[in-house]
């Protein structure tokens, strides 16, 4: 019988391979947010299936990281490539740099909140 957890990570996965797939923009950016959800999914796999006591907290986590700070921007951006000066939709600017390193430091407080949350 095939569990719900399988069920939700292969949803998750195609959910993701679609995302990427239609993401148009530069291979740094795309690299940088790929990184991101590649530990996303390493965090929602340790949710899912070595967590010893279920928490609604770590869901939420999981559900706010890849909406707000995967999804949204990735939606975002893929409209910018018809746009002269592209904004996002708080009127701040993109900046391919400034994606980047805005995607090392949530990579480094998704990576430092894990381990802190593990042990």
């Amino acid at each position: 019988m095939v569990s719900f957890k399988s069920v939700f990570i292969v949803i998750y996965l195609a959910l993701s391979f679609v995302l990427f797939l239609t993401f148009k923009t530069s291979v740094l950016v795309w690299t940088s947010f790929l990184v991101n959800a590649i530990v996303v999914l390493g965090i929602t796999i340790y949710h899912l299936y070595y967590e010893k006591k279920y928490s609604p907290f770590l869901s939420s986590y999981i559900v706010f990281n890849y909406l707000f700070l995967l999804a949204a921007p990735i939606t975002q951006i893929n409209t910018f490539y018809e746009i002269a000066k592209p904004k996002f939709v708080n009127n701040f600017p993109f900046d391919e740099s400034l994606t980047v390193y805005t995607n090392i430091l949530i990579l480094i407080f998704n990576v430092i909140f894990i381990c802190s949350y593990i042990l």
